[in-house]
């Protein structure tokens, strides 16, 4: 939600209108408030009656928060597509511009289907381009990087949000641009601005927002709340949440997200956006590095010098808290890649003459 957001303010502060195309994938909705895809036989029976159990509600009940998001901050297309075939009949502008972007969206694991990421639908001639793309698995598979590299020449320009991407494209003879993530490319203060007055914490306190199981994040919590002698709070999504000690803020809107992050003493995260937005709003944090897809973490920190930040332990997470008073201000730095994301958008949106196309030939190709 926050990086769709923060991409149609990013287009607009462009000069130019933006719809975002209202595509779910087969199955999946990205808001969670869909149910699982009924499998066949009985293990797929067993596995869709457990799902109804102990997951449907809270997913409907989590997609609630985040379509009332969609509504009311989001300039939805009027029709939704819930397959690539679907897209591909539609009757697309040949005017338009068509963008992509930007987490893990050419994440062939996670989508099953890249084509309507390579925008593959949009009309042959349109101007098609991507801001802050993620690739998020470290390689593809031989016939995936062909379509990859058949879809993305017909790009006009190419952005990757971390730099292995960009190194990775290179060796299949793309070439590209790393910008930071369109929610840390957002200021603080406009951030602040749609969190508005909406309610965080009544007293000072340390926040969790975990995403994935790892109890050294739980006992780095409450180490950190200890030596600060603060309450831990903790940000969930689902009603099977961890951190029995902690008092939670149950599916807070989107809103009250950004807000518990900006107000609070100490973020602990193992969140890339968790972590964006807690530089991007100025909050002191402890990253701790997930299990899978951990790279675009360790980008993010490395680009901004920030690997002090990191603890694998709670012991080291107390240590890390102890530096924060003596971190350098990486606002200067974060203002110059913000910069970087509006020229690029610029002149993607409004190009000038002598305008080149974000591909470049192998030799064999040249020959």
């Amino acid at each position: 939600m926050l990086q769709t957001y923060a991409t149609q303010a990013l287009i607009a502060e462009a000069s130019a209108e933006c719809t975002t195309i209202d595509y779910r994938q087969p199955g999946v909705t990205d808001t969670a408030r869909g149910y699982r895809e009924p499998t066949p036989g009985f293990s797929g029976m067993t596995k869709d009656l457990l799902y109804r159990v102990f997951r449907e509600r809270g997913a409907r009940n989590r997609g609630k928060v985040f379509e009332k998001f969609l509504v009311d901050r989001i300039q939805l297309s009027s029709t939704r597509f819930e397959s690539f075939d679907a897209l591909a009949e539609h009757n697309w502008p040949q005017d338009a511009l068509y963008c992509v972007g930007s987490d893990q969206v050419w994440n062939l694991e996670a989508n099953g289907d890249n084509r309507p990421y390579y925008l593959d639908f949009a009309p042959e001639q349109a101007t098609k381009f991507s801001l802050a793309s993620s690739i998020g698995m470290d390689s593809l598979p031989a016939s995936e990087e062909r379509h990859l590299v058949e879809s993305l020449s017909t790009f006009s320009s190419i952005s990757v949000r971390e730099t292995g991407a960009v190194d990775y494209l290179a060796s299949l003879g793309i070439k590209s641009a790393c910008h930071v993530d369109p929610a840390l490319a957002l200021t603080g203060e406009q951030w602040s601005k749609v969190a508005g007055d909406a309610p965080s914490w009544p007293t000072p306190y340390v926040l969790v927002y975990q995403l994935n199981a790892n109890p050294e994040l739980e006992k780095a919590a409450a180490a950190i709340g200890k030596k600060l002698a603060l309450p831990v709070v903790r940000m969930e999504y689902w009603q099977t949440f961890r951190g029995r000690g902690s008092a939670v803020v149950m599916r807070p809107s989107v809103e009250r997200f950004l807000a518990l992050i900006r107000d609070t003493s100490v973020l602990i995260t193992d969140s890339f956006h968790g972590a964006a937005l807690a530089m991007d709003l100025g909050t002191r944090m402890v990253s701790i590095r997930p299990p899978r897809y951990g790279g675009r973490l360790d980008s993010l920190l490395d680009q901004f010098d920030l690997r002090c930040m990191r603890a694998a332990s709670a012991g080291e997470a107390v240590e890390v808290v102890k530096q924060h008073d003596h971190l350098p201000d990486r606002q200067a730095q974060l203002h110059i890649e913000q910069d970087k994301v509006r020229r690029y958008l610029s002149d993607v949106i409004h190009p000038g003459p002598g305008e080149t196309i974000g591909y470049e030939s192998s030799e064999e190709e040249a020959r």
